[in-house]
């Protein structure tokens, strides 16, 4: 099983997140137009594990996953359910590897102007994994 695919169905799993968003989680970024809220995700940055013996199977990668919402309370809820439900996440089976222990390493929050000329927002809650 790929990495994308171990993510997207250990958020869309949640019963908090999928209330929030159903399915609405993509790699990389979301189809233009798409309904809010919804969570992206991507890998910036992957170091692999090693020891003197060679490969461990193990990877460091670093996820950023963006809660995005049309509205600040539901982007809020939203991050505080991710963070909670990828915060300690062990698996193994991962396209030969393994995530052990998932932690968060950085969060913050930023709004944008909606591309239609209305002067709204959108929110973004940032979470580094």
């Amino acid at each position: 099983m790929s990495l994308s695919q171990s993510i997207y169905d250990r958020v869309t799993q949640d019963s908090t997140i999928a209330g929030l968003i159903g399915t609405r989680i993509y790699p990389g970024g979301a189809p233009e137009g798409e309904a809010y809220p919804y969570v992206t995700f991507v890998t910036v940055g992957t170091e692999p594990v090693a020891s003197m013996t060679g490969d461990t199977a193990e990877d460091n990668t670093s996820v950023q996953f963006d809660a995005v919402s049309d509205d600040f309370d539901e982007m809020r809820s939203l991050s505080v359910a991710l963070r909670s439900r990828l915060a300690g996440w062990s698996a193994t089976g991962i396209s030969d590897r393994t995530i052990g222990g998932a932690h968060c390493t950085g969060e913050r929050d930023a709004h944008d102007e909606k591309d239609d000329g209305t002067g709204d927002l959108i929110y973004r809650s940032q979470l580094d994994f």
